[in-house]
């Protein structure tokens, strides 16, 4: 059986913020159908190695590419296929006048161009897969009894 080409590559891939070094020597592989988790403690360098899949970050060397274009601010075709790279943010409540169904109708909605209606029942079903409730706005924020 032979292994499917990688679809996101990074290789010695850096990114400073000045003297900072965000994110140091990073080489990655992900294959079609495969998902990758990238975690770590606050400041480690997740959500800056994200940004710079998504082209919103450029990265002091290495390379990057995702389904074989290297990812640049001028490369054709890369928004439609960073629409596949997501994150999730640490914080609880990101948007805490939101209902859960509303905080993640916001990637839907405003990343890959859903009607609200599609992105309502892209959502529920998602939410029914991994036996999360909606809560009711009136609930966000107050303290578990």
């Amino acid at each position: 059986m032979t292994q499917a080409a990688p679809i996101i590559e990074a290789r010695y891939l850096d990114k400073f913020y000045g003297d900072f070094h965000a994110v140091k020597d990073v080489s990655l592989r992900v294959r079609q159908r495969e998902k990758m988790v990238i975690c770590g403690p606050s400041g480690a360098g997740e959500s800056t190695l994200i940004r710079c899949f998504n082209g919103l970050e450029r990265r002091a060397s290495g390379t990057l590419t995702v389904d074989g274009i290297e990812v640049h601010e001028h490369a054709p075709g890369l928004r439609a296929l960073c629409q596949h790279v997501g994150m999730v943010f640490q914080q609880f409540n990101l948007f805490p006048h939101l209902t859960v169904l509303e905080n993640l109708m916001i990637g839907p909605l405003k990343v890959r161009g859903m009607s609200k209606d599609q992105a309502e029942q892209t959502v529920r079903r998602f939410l029914e897969r991994v036996h999360i409730p909606e809560i009711p706005r009136a609930a966000v924020g107050r303290p578990a009894a």
